[in-house]
């Protein structure tokens, strides 16, 4: 469930359904030069120690869809962990379709 028994929004299950919803529509992730501005959008104003994990480079990316899918994962994990989970959502939500790497 979205809520628990205090009424607080379970931020982890959330993602966990947004990433569903990513797969069910073919989406595996951002192109390189998206998922570095998504990467900015959601480390904007933390300190270097707190950063995110970083987007793989595009030599690392390529064929291994399941592990860059995780680096997603853990990136909107990291987002609802630190307060930045609604940003990271819009960005990623106002993204063309073209602008995502697609499983064929």
């Amino acid at each position: 469930m979205f809520f628990d028994r205090d009424e607080q929004i379970n931020f982890n299950e959330f993602v966990d359904i947004f990433m569903f919803f990513l797969r069910s529509e073919g989406l595996v992730v951002p192109h390189g030069a998206q998922w570095v501005a998504f990467y900015k959008k959601i480390a904007t104003s933390v300190a270097d120690w707190q950063l995110p994990p970083a987007p793989p480079m595009p030599s690392i990316a390529n064929g291994q869809q399941d592990e860059i899918v995780g680096i997603l994962a853990l990136q909107l994990h990291w987002a609802a962990e630190n307060g930045r989970l609604f940003e990271a959502i819009k960005f990623l939500g106002a993204l063309d379709v073209t602008d995502w790497v697609v499983r064929r």
